[in-house]
């Protein structure tokens, strides 16, 4: 089967008290989930938004993003890439969680512009978008012009 790179940005829904319980429950539930379906991936958390990007065989992803979209810990799901690759680069991430508590910006407006270059200057893979998302977003002169 093809392999799919997805990610998307979503709000929380719950209580800032209850981020650590819901992240460590989403990890325990994804991490049986991912190996025992193939998938690999990562989810961060800032500003009351996630970002998770994902790998796996394209019909096992949807099924996994039908059960992500109705989760109700969140709304406003943004897809911000879905693309097909041609091998994983994330294959020993097993959905691990990242609750990040520096000034970086994870405002859809900026992600989406970030992925808008990525999709149009390179063929997509998961290590090279978390690279340039974790560069443009550390540089402030960058991030001034993508947000203006």
């Amino acid at each position: 089967m093809p392999l799919r790179l997805i990610a998307y940005i979503s709000e929380y829904t719950g209580k800032p008290e209850n981020i650590g319980a819901d992240l460590a429950d989403i990890r325990r539930v994804a991490k049986r989930f991912n190996r025992e379906n193939g998938i690999s991936g990562v989810l961060f958390f800032l500003n009351n938004r996630f970002m998770q990007v994902l790998e796996g065989e394209a019909g096992t992803l949807s099924a996994l993003l039908r059960k992500i979209e109705a989760d109700p810990r969140h709304t406003h799901l943004s897809y911000l890439l879905n693309a097909p690759i041609t091998q994983r680069e994330l294959a020993d991430w097993n959905m691990d969680t990242f609750h990040l508590t520096q000034s970086e910006v994870f405002r859809p407006q900026t992600l989406q512009a970030v992925t808008r270059i990525y999709t149009a200057n390179v063929e997509p893979d998961a290590r090279s978008f978390l690279t340039l998302l974790e560069d443009m977003l550390n540089d402030p002169e960058v991030l001034r012009i993508v947000n203006h």
